[in-house]
C-alpha cells in the first residue's frame, strides 16, 4: 500500500503571529494564532491508494423532451409487487419533479403495461418493463447500494441491485436532469421554473466505495428522509436486528439473570463475558446455544441479516487462566472472541437446517467489536513482504462472522497512516488477514464526546481515511458523531455532507465539496461563514503543529491558552456579519432567511460557548448574564439537546447558574 502525502495547510506566520484580522484590546490570553488564510487547503493525497471504484458516467442529450413548454408526457412506473422503499423513491421523484417544473407526473404500477419505444416512462426498480426493454442491471458491480440508470428510446430506467440502489438512482436522475443536490435538512438545491428540458441519454453505473454508508448525527439519525437524500443507506440500523445493537453481550446473557448459575460465563471481574467459559465445556455449550437461539428468533422477527454480539463498553477482558493462555499464544484477547463467534455461526447454520430455521436460511453476518483489549487481530507480520497472515486456521473468521474495528484511541486530527496512529493503521490491515469476503467494518470517531459544543478537527483525516477503508474493502463504516444530539454545532453539518460524499466516492475533490457546501448551506452569508471556518482550520493547524494539542476523542479543550478571547470574538463577529448579509432575505425570501440565519446561529454556538465558559469573568455582570441567556435561548431554538455524550444541555445551565 504505497502513498504520498503533503500537508498543504498554509500556515504563513501562524506559529507566532497574532490574529491580525481579529486584533482587539488585550484579551487576557496570549493572542497567538494564524492570520486569516485566503486558502486553507486540506491534506492532499497524491496517487490515491484506492483506485477500484465503480463510477462510470456516459451522459448526453437525447432527442426526447422530458419537459416541453411547461408540459410533460412522462409517467412514473413502479413494480406492482414492491416494498415501501420503492414507494418512497416514487414519491421523492414526483415531489422534486413538481418543484422543479410545476408538473405533477402521474404514477402507476407496471401491471398491464407493455414496453414501447415511445411510451415515455420513468421506470423504477425491478419492473417487467425492464426485462421487456432488455435492460441488464450489472448487479455484480453495484453492491447493495449502487445505482444503475439507462435511457432506452424515450424511456429511462432507474435501477439498482437492491431497492436501496433504486432510491439512490432517483436522486442521481434528479441530479443529472435538474442539478439536484442535498446539503442538509432544508438545504436542497435544484433548477427551478424549468419549462423545457431534454431527456438525457444516460448509462450510469455508480456504486459507493464503502458499501454501506452510515451517519450518527442527530440531523440524519432522527430524520430518515434526510438520510435517504444524502445516501446514508442504513445508519446504525444496519445492525439493528440484535438486542441493544452494540455493546450488547449482557443483553444476550444478563449477569443478573445467569451469573449465579453460570459463573464461568463471565470474566473474573464480571465486566465482560468469558469467551472461553474458563475452559468449562458445558458452560460454553450453554452460552453458544442460548445466544444462537436468540439470534434465530431475531432472524424470524426481522428481515435484517446483520447482527452483533459485541463486548461491553469497557477496556477490560477476562483474565482467567484459559483466556490468559490463549492471549499469550495469539498475542491478543481477540482470538477467544473469534473462536466463540465461529461456534455461534456453526450453530446458526445448524438451526437454518431445521424446520423452524429453513424459511429463514440465507446469508447473514454475526459481528463483534475489535475494541480496546481486542484491537489486535491474531496475525503474524512479514516485514519482507509487508503482509499479515493468520497465526493459524482456527482464528480465521467463519464466512458468516465479521469484525467491526473500533480504534477509539486513535486521533482523527490526523489520518490513520500518520505515525501518531501507526499502531491502529497496522491493526486495521491485520484484520484483513482473518476476515473473509467483505466482512470487515470500521467504526471511527468525529467528535469530542465530553464536549459536544467545542469544534473537533477531523477534516485533515477524512479523505485519506475513506480511501484507506475502501482499499481494505470495508463494507460498513461508522463515523460516530453526536448521535444523541438533535442538532450539532462545530460545522457538524459539513461533516455529515462530506462523509456522505467521500464514503461514496473517496477520490472526489474535497476542496470543491467544501466550496459547494458553504455556497448552498449559508447562501448570502457564505463568505463570512467561510472566513470563520478557514480561520478555525488554521487555528487548529497552529495548535496541532506548534502546541502539540493532539489526542483522541476525549482531548481536553477547555483552556484559555487554547482559545484566546479576541479570536473567539472575531469568529462571533463573522457570524454577526453573516446575519447582516442575510437581512434583505427577510422580505424577499423569508423561508430561506430563516434557514440560513439558523445555520449561521448554529455555527456561532461553538465560539460563544467557549467565550462564555472561559472568559465570562472579563465581562460586566449584566452583559455576562445577557450573553448566557441569549445563548440558552438559541440552543433551545436550534434543538441543541446535549452538552456531552452523557450530559444534557441542562447540566450546562446548572454549571452557569442559569
Amino acid at each position: 500500500m504505497k502513498y504520498k502525502k503533503i500537508l498543504s495547510l498554509v500556515l504563513a506566520a501562524a506559529c507566532a503571529a497574532s490574529v491580525a484580522a481579529c486584533a482587539k484590546e488585550d484579551n487576557g490570553g496570549n493572542g497567538n494564532g494564524p492570520a486569516a488564510q485566503e486558502n486553507v487547503a486540506d491534506l492532499v493525497i497524491e496517487d490515491s491508494i484506492f483506485k477500484d471504484g465503480v463510477h462510470e458516467y456516459n451522459v448526453s442529450e437525447s432527442n426526447y423532451d422530458l419537459v416541453l413548454n411547461g408540459r410533460s408526457d412522462y409517467t412514473i412506473v413502479y413494480p406492482s409487487e414492491r416494498d415501501s422503499l420503492i414507494d418512497t423513491a416514487a414519491v421523492e421523484l414526483q415531489l422534486f419533479f413538481l418543484n422543479a417544473t410545476g408538473i405533477t407526473l402521474p404514477m402507476r404500477t407496471d401491471e398491464g403495461l407493455t414496453y414501447s419505444a415511445d411510451a415515455k416512462y420513468i421506470v423504477l426498480g425491478d419492473s417487467a418493463l425492464a426485462g421487456q426493454a432488455g435492460i441488464e442491471v450489472p448487479a455484480e458491480r453495484l453492491n447493495e447500494n449502487g445505482l444503475y440508470i439507462e435511457t432506452k428510446d424515450s424511456n429511462v430506467f432507474l435501477c439498482g441491485a437492491t431497492d436501496r440502489g433504486v432510491i439512490n438512482a432517483v436522486y442521481e436522475f434528479l441530479h443529472q436532469q435538474f442539478n439536484w443536490e442535498c446539503y442538509g435538512t432544508e438545504e436542497i438545491v435544484y433548477d427551478r421554473n424549468v419549462v423545457n428540458e431534454k431527456l438525457l441519454n444516460m448509462t450510469i453505473v455508480d456504486a459507493p466505495d464503502l458499501t454501506t454508508l452510515s451517519s450518527t448525527y442527530g440531523i440524519t439519525d432522527n430524520n430518515v428522509v434526510v438520510a435517504n437524500r444524502m445516501r446514508y443507506s442504513h445508519n446504525a440500523s444496519y445492525w439493528n436486528s440484535g438486542p441493544g445493537m452494540f455493546h450488547n453481550s449482557f443483553s444476550y446473557l444478563p449477569r443478573s439473570e445467569y451469573r449465579a448459575q453460570y459463573p464461568n460465563a463471565y470474566s473474573d471481574d464480571g465486566t465482560q463475558l468469558c469467551y472461553t467459559a474458563h475452559d468449562d465445556a458445558k458452560t460454553l455449550e450453554w452460552m453458544t446455544d442460548t445466544i444462537a437461539k436468540k439470534i434465530g428468533q431475531y432472524f424470524i422477527q426481522t428481515d435484517e441479516r446483520h447482527i452483533t454480539v459485541s463486548v461491553e463498553d469497557l477496556s477490560t477482558a477476562c483474565t482467567c487462566k484459559t483466556c490468559t493462555d490463549m492471549k499469550n499464544k495469539y498475542g491478543t484477547d481477540s482470538a477467544a472472541i473469534i473462536k466463540f463467534v465461529n461456534i455461534l455461526c456453526e450453530k446458526v447454520d445448524e438451526w437454518m437446517l431445521t424446520d423452524e430455521g429453513k424459511p429463514y436460511a440465507g446469508d447473514y453476518e454475526i459481528a463483534f467489536f475489535a475494541y480496546h483489549a481486542t484491537y489486535k487481530a491474531p496475525v503474524n507480520y512479514d516485514a519482507a513482504t509487508d503482509t499479515y497472515t493468520a497465526i493459524d486456521d482456527s482464528v480465521i473468521l467463519n464466512e458468516h462472522a465479521g469484525v467491526i474495528f473500533c480504534p477509539i484511541n486513535a486521533t482523527y486530527q490526523l489520518p490513520l497512516n500518520d505515525p501518531y496512529n501507526q499502531e491502529f493503521y497496522e491493526y486495521a490491515r491485520g484484520w484483513t488477514a482473518v476476515t473473509q469476503d467483505d466482512n470487515l467494518s470500521m467504526w471511527i470517531y468525529g467528535t469530542n464526546f465530553h464536549y459536544y459544543l467545542v469544534p473537533t478537527n477531523n477534516y485533515n483525516s477524512m479523505q485519506f481515511n475513506n480511501q484507506f477503508m475502501a482499499d481494505l474493502n470495508v463494507q460498513w463504516m461508522e463515523d460516530q458523531g453526536q448521535y444523541n444530539n438533535a442538532n450539532s454545532t462545530g460545522f457538524s453539518a459539513l461533516k455529515v455532507y462530506l462523509n456522505s460524499k467521500l464514503a461514496w466516492n473517496c477520490n472526489l475533490d474535497m476542496g470543491q465539496l467544501i466550496d459547494d457546501f458553504f455556497e448552498n448551506y449559508f447562501g448570502p452569508a457564505a463568505p463570512y461563514a467561510r472566513n470563520y471556518y478557514d480561520e478555525l482550520r488554521a487555528h487548529f493547524a497552529y495548535l496541532e503543529t506548534e502546541r502539540n494539542w493532539i489526542g483522541n476523542t476525549y482531548l481536553e479543550p477547555l483552556s484559555q491558552d487554547l482559545w484566546p478571547k479576541n479570536l473567539l470574538e472575531c469568529w462571533i463577529g463573522y457570524c454577526d456579519e453573516a446575519l447582516e448579509a442575510l437581512a434583505p432575505l427577510q422580505e424577499s425570501d423569508p423561508i430561506m432567511y430563516t434557514v440560513y440565519s439558523n445555520n449561521v446561529t448554529l455555527e456561532s454556538i461553538s465560539p460563544r460557548y467557549l467565550l462564555i465558559d472561559l472568559w465570562r469573568s472579563k465581562y460586566p455582570a449584566a452583559e455576562r448574564l445577557a450573553m448566557m441567556q441569549q445563548f440558552r435561548t438559541d440552543c433551545e431554538k436550534l434543538s441543541i439537546t446535549q452538552y456531552s455524550e452523557n450530559a444534557d444541555i441542562y447540566s450546562l445551565w446548572q454549571n452557569w447558574g442559569l
